[in-house]
């Protein structure tokens, strides 16, 4: 807002005074736009993504009606020229998203507001939001930087190839607009089968949209190269401006339908699978590298104007599909997905990457080490549980022997000592209790050896 009137100067320096000034009021009013058509779009991305895509169409049609009437009431009826203009397209986009916040607060959509609910940021969900919307955003605002500076290098050649670039962008835009379409599908699309897990449905269903693409895309884009005459007619241009945008029309719509679709809708794939900053250098790259630079040496060192700058267009459309096929037809762009977890990027890598006969050697020295390791865990381990279950047996052998020895009183050996002692000398009554007692335990076949000692044996049992 403060420094829109030296942006303007800096970028559009050689225009006329009246069309600057027309300019710096239209762009002041449109600035206090911006806030509500955030609301509108961060709103239509809901339902986007929700599989409810006709709210969307039915509020940007809604928009359309309202614009068009607002327009045509403040210019012709009320003759406020530009700033009628900026206005009715304002309050377009107030409309546009009063109707979508209103329509948000239904409970009977997945994803919806509720009323009087306190707000509690999820940290870690914006910051998955962010990871992706970033790099999205930054390649977003540096391509609208950089058609800006293709407009200011047009500048340079005057009013009447600014006004022929104007109207042949109007043109071009109602080409792509089935293609700009299927983008938003793709991400949907696509998104869902990567959210699946499902990678082959992804490339799958990427491929089909591609060719949707292409065939609405060709068919739109020939109808505009066979229209463009008529409705050229509607614009009041000079004849030198009406041919030059004739010429840009047909550059565009020609080059559009041969590397349209897998410039901007393939790239739309990788961004589903949240490979957001390869599309983004790329898109960079060749914009700065093509699109400006290619794009001045053509207009100004050849002296092509408007011409030139839609030849190096074409020149970066060709870049761009050529890095964004390559990237497809790989698995790099699928490692990034959170759905497919370590393993299924680890499958990836060592399905793109041929073998390597000293990885080979490293990793099966590691699993041999990993081997050796783990038997000998076991064996220790092993080891210590014998240890235990025989020091358990010989605790419960210890606590029979005198459970034994409570019941049944001595044991044999205890038992074979008093005899030995009622045999060698005890007195004769303690000497006949102990033989009575090792004949009741052991029967006569040790009462013999004591019989020469006048000792009566107890019968056996």
């Amino acid at each position: 807002m403060l420094l829109r009137e030296p942006l303007l100067r800096l970028l559009f320096g050689s225009i006329e005074p009246d069309v600057m000034q027309s300019a710096l009021t239209y762009l002041t009013i449109s600035i206090f736009s911006y806030p509500v058509l955030a609301i509108y779009n961060a709103g239509a991305a809901l339902f986007r993504a929700q599989g409810n895509s006709n709210v969307s169409m039915m509020i940007a049609g809604l928009i359309n009606i309202v614009n068009i009437v607002g327009n045509a009431t403040m210019i012709y009826g009320f003759h406020t020229g530009v700033a009628g203009a900026a206005l009715a397209s304002m309050f377009a986009r107030i409309v546009a998203a009063v109707v979508i916040t209103i329509l948000l607060f239904n409970p009977a959509h997945t994803v919806s507001l509720r009323r009087g609910t306190a707000f509690r940021p999820d940290n870690r969900l914006i910051r998955r939001i962010l990871q992706i919307g970033v790099p999205n955003g930054l390649e977003n605002s540096l391509f609208q930087l950089g058609r800006v500076l293709v407009v200011s290098i047009i500048a340079l050649f005057g009013t009447t190839q600014i006004a022929a670039n104007a109207v042949a962008n109007n043109l071009d835009s109602i080409g792509i607009i089935p293609g700009q379409a299927i983008n938003l599908a793709m991400i949907t699309v696509v998104g869902q089968c990567i959210g699946a897990g499902d990678a082959e449905q992804a490339r799958r269903m990427a491929k089909k949209l591609v060719k949707i693409t292409y065939l609405i895309l060709g068919s739109t884009c020939l109808l505009c190269m066979l229209f463009s005459p008529l409705v050229l007619r509607i614009y009041s241009l000079s004849p030198e401006a009406l041919s030059l945008a004739r010429i840009l029309v047909l550059i565009h719509n020609g080059s559009a339908i041969l590397f349209w679709p897998i410039s901007f809708t393939l790239t739309n794939a990788l961004r589903a699978a949240n490979d957001v900053r390869y599309p983004m250098f790329c898109a960079i790259a060749s914009m700065m590298l093509l699109r400006l630079g290619g794009g001045y040496i053509l207009a100004v060192q050849f002296g092509l104007g408007a011409i030139g700058i839609w030849i190096a267009m074409v020149a970066d459309w060709i870049c761009r599909a050529i890095c964004f096929t390559t990237r497809f037809h790989g698995t790099k762009w699928l490692t990034f997905a959170p759905a497919f977890g370590r393993r299924r990027r680890t499958a990836a890598y060592k399905q793109k990457n041929t073998p390597n006969p000293f990885r080979f050697g490293v990793c099966f020295l590691s699993c041999r080490i990993r081997f050796d390791r783990t038997r000998i865990a076991c064996s220790t381990r092993q080891r210590h549980v014998n240890l235990q279950d025989h020091f358990h047996a010989e605790v419960k052998q210890h606590d029979l022997q005198r459970q034994h020895q409570q019941v049944f009183g001595d044991t044999e050996r205890e038992q074979d000592i008093h005899r030995f002692a009622a045999c060698h000398g005890k007195p004769e009554g303690v000497q006949a209790d102990i033989t009575e007692q090792v004949d009741a335990h052991l029967g006569s076949d040790c009462a013999a050896d004591c019989q020469p000692a006048g000792i009566q044996p107890h019968p056996p049992e």
